[in-house]
């Protein structure tokens, strides 16, 4: 993909601040809004060569109903050490509280959807772990229901 520069400005003050309270710089992680993941799946029997490294290929059909009512599961505030990589659940195991506004399925047609994750902030590899969850879910290996349980483990 191509980027373009349409506009630039200066950045705005932080809100930033340290553990010792000074306010720090402007920071494009720290100062972030929101962040939007975006993952792309294709379930039709054979994915197009040039969609490969931009769609996850799933061999099972899934089931639209399950899969947004799994993604239901993960929106709001909760715990998810149980969604971070296995190299750092050490470090989110502190701090794995992580805020999922929104989570919007998109139908694209032709066995194609985007998922659309609006959060504060994600754990290493959380999203494609929490995706993980939901195509399980979505193929009949596991309950919607089931997930609550995951966050507390």
């Amino acid at each position: 993909f191509d980027v373009r520069i349409k506009d630039l400005q200066a950045a705005p003050k932080s809100r930033y601040v340290g553990e010792d309270g000074r306010e720090l710089p402007w920071h494009s992680i720290y100062n972030a809004l929101g962040k939007l993941y975006v993952y792309r799946i294709y379930s039709g029997p054979i994915l197009d060569p040039l969609q490969r490294h931009m769609r996850h290929f799933e061999h099972r059909t899934l089931d639209d109903d399950r899969l947004r009512a799994a993604c239901r599961e993960f929106v709001g505030t909760h715990d998810f050490a149980a969604f971070a990589n296995k190299n750092v659940k050490g470090k989110a195991g502190r701090n794995a509280v992580r805020t999922i506004h929104s989570i919007q399925v998109h139908d694209e047609g032709g066995g194609e959807y985007r998922v659309e994750f609006l959060l504060d902030g994600a754990l290493y590899k959380m999203v494609r772990n929490i995706m993980g969850t939901v195509l399980a879910v979505a193929c009949g290996k596991l309950e919607a229901s089931s997930i609550a349980a995951m966050f507390e483990e």
